[in-house]
C-alpha cells in the first residue's frame, strides 16, 4: 500500500513537472507578441474576484490613466462585482499566458507560479496580502510550507520590481523573509485606505445590500482558516456576545459571520440565534464589510491591524493558541497587542463588558508607534502614481 502511494506521488511530480514545462513554453512562444505598455493585468488571491489591495490600486489609477485593464479569475463565480471596462479571463485558458506575456505591468497580491516567465521591461508589482500580519510567513515558516512553494517563491521574488510596506516592521519583514531585495514603496496598503475615506452613503448602501437597518450596530467575526479543519474553535457564544455589546456600547447589534469557504460548509448556526447572524463568508470584498462595522472579533487574522485604522475595537478570541504556535508560530504575543484578548467566552464577555477607550487608544497608539505605521489613507494614490511614473517613461 505505501509502496503505491510512493509511487502515486512520484507520478503525480512528474505531471506537474511536464506541465510546468508546457506551460513556460508556451510564455516563450508567446514572446513573438510585443508588449502593450498600457497593458495592465490583475490577479487577486489567484483568481478570486475583484478585491484586495488590486482592486484599490485599480480604482485610483483609472482615475488618473487610461489602461488596458485585464482581471484574472478562476471560475465563473468570481465574475460578479467587476466595472464594465475590465476584460475578464480564466486562469485555465491560453488567453491568461497571453495577456500575461504582453502585459506592461503585472499587480498581483500572491505569489505567481513558478512557470511564468517575465519578460524585459515588463514591471511587476507585488501588494502582498497583508502589512502587519500575527502568523508567520514566508522563510520564517519554511519548515510548514510545501517545498515547491518555497521553490516558486524564491523564483517570484527574483521577478518583483516593487513591493509595498505600510509599516517600519513590515519593510523589514520583507527584507528578512521574503527573499526579496528590491525596491520597496513605503507609504501604506491600498484596502486600508477605505477606513479614511469611507462616507455615510457608502455605509448605507453596504448596509442596505444585506437588508440592514441604518442604525443597527455590527460586530464581524472573521476567524481564521485552521489545516485540520477542527470546528472545536469556532464555538463563539453569539448571542452572548450580542448581548454583551448592547449591553456596553447600546443600540441593536447583529453579527456578520465571516468564514473561509470550506469552514463555512463544515459550520452550522443554531436555529435560535439565525436571526442575529448575516453570513457574509461569499461578499467579495471584506473590506468593505470591515469599514461598516463597529467591532471586530477575530483570532490569528492580519485584519485586526487592518481594522485597527478605523480606532474601533478590536477583540481577540482563540481558545488554540498555544497549538497554534506550536504550528505556524506567530510574530507577536497576542497577550501582549493592543487588543484585549479572550480564551474563553466567559474571558470575551468580561473584556467587552470592562471595554475602556480611553486606554485602548493609547495603547494601540504606542504600538503603531514601535511598528513605524505609515497609513494614512494615501496608499492607492501612491502606487498609481508609481505606475504613471513608470507608464510615462519618467
Amino acid at each position: 500500500m505505501n509502496k503505491n502511494l510512493e509511487i502515486q506521488k512520484v507520478m503525480a511530480g512528474w505531471k506537474r513537472k511536464l506541465l510546468s514545462r508546457s506551460i513556460t513554453i508556451i510564455f516563450y512562444i508567446f514572446r513573438v507578441f510585443p508588449i502593450k505598455r498600457d497593458k495592465v493585468v490583475f490577479s487577486n488571491f489567484d483568481g478570486k474576484g475583484y478585491g484586495d489591495n488590486p482592486k484599490y490600486i485599480y480604482k485610483e489609477l483609472k482615475k488618473i490613466k487610461n489602461i488596458d485593464a485585464v482581471w484574472l479569475i478562476s471560475s465563473e463565480k468570481y465574475r460578479d462585482g467587476f466595472p464594465s471596462d475590465i476584460r475578464l479571463v480564466r486562469n485555465r485558458s491560453l488567453q491568461k499566458f497571453y495577456e500575461l506575456a504582453t502585459a506592461g505591468i503585472w499587480v498581483d497580491n500572491c505569489r505567481k507560479s513558478a512557470y511564468v516567465r517575465k519578460r524585459k521591461h515588463q514591471y511587476y508589482i507585488m501588494t502582498w496580502h497583508a502589512g502587519l500580519c500575527l502568523k508567520k510567513v514566508e522563510k520564517d515558516a519554511e519548515k510548514v510550507l510545501e517545498k515547491e512553494y518555497i521553490m516558486a517563491a524564491k523564483k517570484d521574488a527574483r521577478k518583483i520590481d516593487l513591493m509595498i510596506s505600510n509599516c517600519k516592521w513590515c519593510t523589514n519583514l520583507y527584507r528578512k523573509a521574503f527573499w526579496y531585495t528590491g525596491e520597496i514603496l513605503e507609504g501604506g496598503i491600498p484596502r486600508n485606505d477605505i477606513f479614511f475615506c469611507i462616507d455615510n452613503r457608502q455605509k448605507q448602501k453596504i448596509k442596505k445590500y444585506f437588508n440592514i437597518k441604518e442604525e443597527t450596530k455590527l460586530v464581524i467575526y472573521a476567524p481564521t482558516f485552521r489545516r485540520d479543519f477542527s470546528m472545536d474553535v469556532y464555538n463563539l457564544d453569539i448571542k452572548n456576545t450580542l448581548d454583551s455589546l448592547e449591553q456596553k456600547f447600546h443600540g441593536k447589534w447583529k453579527l456578520l459571520l465571516r468564514l473561509h469557504p470550506s469552514m463555512g460548509k463544515l459550520m452550522k448556526l443554531d436555529e435560535r440565534i439565525q436571526p442575529l447572524v448575516i453570513d457574509v463568508s461569499e461578499y467579495g470584498d471584506i473590506y468593505e464589510l470591515l469599514a461598516v462595522c463597529d467591532v471586530l472579533i477575530t483570532d490569528y487574522s492580519s485584519i485586526s491591524f487592518d481594522f485597527a485604522n478605523s480606532r474601533k475595537p478590536v477583540f481577540l478570541y482563540t481558545t488554540d493558541m498555544e497549538a497554534y504556535y506550536q504550528d505556524r508560530g506567530t510574530y507577536f504575543n497576542l497577550k501582549k497587542l493592543p487588543f484585549p484578548f479572550s480564551d474563553s467566552n466567559k474571558s470575551l464577555t468580561s473584556n467587552i463588558l470592562n471595554f475602556e477607550e480611553k486606554e485602548y487608544l493609547e495603547k494601540l497608539e504606542r504600538f503603531f508607534s514601535k511598528v513605524g505605521l505609515w497609513e494614512s489613507g494615501h496608499a492607492s494614490k501612491n502606487i498609481a502614481d508609481k505606475i504613471v511614473e513608470y507608464l510615462d517613461g519618467r
